[in-house]
């Protein structure tokens, strides 16, 4: 079994791509929205760019200190497709019926519980 742990870089960087391109749109330059991600403005444009969750979420922090906008999130979600999320967002879109996999999503992605 291999331990994958939060400094592991598996991850596309779609992720931060779009982050920094959120920003972007709001006045922000790349160095600002990946400050402590330790991640080279032109690696974003790179397929083979790989990163950790840490630096997913270093950047998502910048996002919350640095948007102006109180929707930014909701807004910025709206940008990501859902096959971003690989194999689940494969599975939720090959998906035949839509009570069931929203019923799955919602339980996997929020913890929610629904009564059967």
């Amino acid at each position: 079994m291999i331990i994958v742990g939060p400094d592991e870089k598996i991850y596309p960087v779609i992720k931060l791509t779009t982050i920094v391109d959120a920003l972007a749109a709001e006045g922000f330059s790349a160095a600002e929205a990946l400050q402590g991600v330790h991640l080279a403005k032109n690696a974003l444009s790179s397929p083979a760019t790989r990163v950790s969750l840490n630096q997913t979420i270093e950047c998502y922090r910048n996002a919350a200190r640095l948007a102006r906008d109180p929707c930014f999130a909701f807004h910025t979600g709206l940008r990501f497709h859902i096959a971003t999320y690989g194999i689940y967002g494969f599975a939720i879109l090959s998906s035949m019926n839509f009570r069931q996999t929203m019923h799955f999503a919602g339980f996997r992605m929020f913890g929610a519980r629904t009564a059967r």
